[in-house]
């Protein structure tokens, strides 16, 4: 790969991602590919870098806003960003497979794995992180369980999922993770490759 520039793939632009990618940014990296199909929302703006009331009024994809921030933080002279408001589960997600290393941030188990078979036949180190935390009870797995569960029952394709689940659920704390977030972004980006 001598001359040529690497090519990153992120997976996923949500609170530790969009960390994650500003800081490849400003790191010199001169390809990235960014995927995530989500938009900003009211309940994104405590953890969100860059986010703003008038992104989450406007349903911005949070793709488009990573990419907007890597442009703003880039210190390669040649940058080249390629946004992709997709999920790598969809037909189009196959393109992340078009790289040298992933970093992944995918908050479902069905992505995960799709990403990780991906991977693994096209023979892609992935960096793969993010938080889980439950402030009340000091359980880590809590609001994991309560992704694979939901993810099982088909219930995290369906928007309204969090309005339907019971008042005390571990997903509608909405607890304040913006440290957490920086936290698991400053060790993804230090146990990243060379």
């Amino acid at each position: 790969m001598e001359g040529q520039a690497a090519a990153v793939v992120a997976i996923g632009t949500g609170s530790v991602g969009m960390i994650v990618v500003e800081a490849l940014a400003r790191t010199g990296i001169q390809n990235l590919s960014l995927f995530e199909f989500y938009t900003v929302e009211d309940v994104n703006l405590d953890r969100l870098l860059r986010a703003t009331a008038r992104d989450a009024r406007l349903h911005r994809a949070k793709v488009d806003l990573a990419a907007r921030a890597v442009h703003r933080a880039a210190t390669a002279m040649n940058i080249r960003v390629t946004p992709h408001e997709t999920s790598v589960t969809e037909h189009d997600g196959f393109a992340a497979t078009d790289c040298d290393v992933i970093f992944s941030y995918v908050d479902r188990s069905w992505p995960r794995a799709a990403l990780n078979l991906l991977a693994k036949a096209h023979l892609i180190l992935v960096v793969d992180g993010g938080i889980a935390v439950d402030a009340r009870g000091g359980r880590l797995n809590d609001t994991w369980g309560a992704h694979v569960a939901m993810e099982r029952d088909g219930l995290l394709d369906n928007p309204a999922y969090i309005k339907g689940s019971a008042p005390d659920h571990p997903l509608r704390r909405k607890e304040n993770v913006f440290i957490f977030s920086a936290s698991a972004a400053a060790t993804q980006l230090n146990s990243s490759p060379p």
